[in-house]
């Protein structure tokens, strides 16, 4: 089984609304539901299961490179990206997350390792 994947996604980083029942369906909810889809689509075709392994720990790496100044916390762009890869994302144990401003590009990096579990 492979257990480390590394890939760019070429998309701005778009930070997790808060959603309620009635927000969802507001333009920027909607926007950010088809930002989500489009990265799952990228993991996807880079190989990235749609769910972390049970005898597994996940460690997830992840730059996010900024053309202008970055708006948005990167709790919340990073909040995004795991719900984007995941379901459910509990057996994530570790990240480590950047922004890099101002270097021209608006691109998401990220590595993601399966770790297997001790036994």
């Amino acid at each position: 089984m492979q257990t480390t994947w590394t890939f760019d996604i070429p998309l701005k980083a778009f930070p997790a609304p808060r959603m309620t029942q009635r927000s969802k369906w507001n333009k920027r909810s909607q926007d950010y539901l088809r930002w989500k889809d489009a990265v799952r689509i990228f993991a996807t075709r880079n190989g990235l299961p749609d769910e972390i392994p049970k005898d597994c720990k996940c460690e997830i790496f992840i730059q996010f490179w900024s053309v202008k100044k970055a708006r948005g916390d990167l709790d919340n762009k990073l909040k995004a990206v795991l719900d984007a890869l995941w379901k459910q994302d509990s057996r994530v144990t570790r990240i480590e997350a950047y922004i890099i401003e101002k270097c021209g590009v608006d691109k998401i990096s990220v590595r993601v390792d399966f770790v297997p579990e001790k036994k």
